[in-house]
C-alpha cells in the first residue's frame, strides 16, 4: 500500500496553487478523489472555544477528515482561533485563505468577517453578503457542504 506523503511540516506555508498540488500527490491527479475527502463542517458561537478545545482533544489526529471551523468573530480583531485549536489537537490548524484545498487531517478556521463556501474540494472565501448582526457564516457553510 502506497504511503501518502507527510505534509504537516509544510502544507500550510504554500500558496493554494502548491496546496493544490500536494493534495493531488496525496489524492492522486483524481479531482474526485480530491472532492472525496470528507468535510466535517464545526459552528460555534465566541463561547463555545472550550467546546471545540474538548472536542479536539478527544478527535483522534488521523481520522482522514477535514475540519473546517466557523465561528462568529470580532470583524475588527485578527483572530487567535488557529493557535488556540492548536494546543488541543496534532492535527494542522490553519485560517483558511481563499481557495485552499481541503486535505484529510487537518482544521482549517474561517478568518474575521468573511463567509466560506465548500466547492470543488476546496475553500471559497468573501466578504459577507449580511449586514453585521444578521450574518450567519455557519449556514453558509453548511448550504455550501450540503449541495457539494
Amino acid at each position: 500500500m502506497a504511503r501518502r506523503p507527510d505534509m504537516r511540516n509544510d502544507f500550510a506555508s504554500h500558496p493554494s496553487s502548491a496546496r493544490r498540488k500536494r493534495v493531488n500527490e496525496m489524492v492522486g491527479a483524481d479531482p474526485i478523489a480530491a472532492a472525496a475527502v470528507p468535510v466535517v463542517g464545526i459552528g460555534a458561537s465566541a463561547g463555545g472555544i472550550e467546546a471545540l478545545g474538548s472536542f479536539f482533544d478527544a478527535m483522534p489526529a488521523n481520522s482522514g477528515c477535514a475540519f473546517v471551523v466557523v465561528l462568529h468573530l470580532d470583524p475588527k480583531r485578527e483572530s487567535e482561533m488557529a493557535r488556540i485549536l492548536s494546543s488541543h489537537t496534532k492535527m494542522p490548524v490553519t485560517q483558511v485563505k481563499d481557495g485552499m484545498a481541503l486535505a484529510p487531517d487537518y482544521v482549517y478556521v474561517i478568518a474575521p468577517d468573511t463567509d466560506l463556501k465548500f466547492t470543488e474540494g476546496g475553500l471559497k472565501v468573501s466578504r459577507p453578503s449580511a449586514p453585521r448582526g444578521q450574518r450567519h457564516p455557519i449556514d453558509v457553510l453548511f448550504a455550501s457542504i450540503a449541495t457539494e
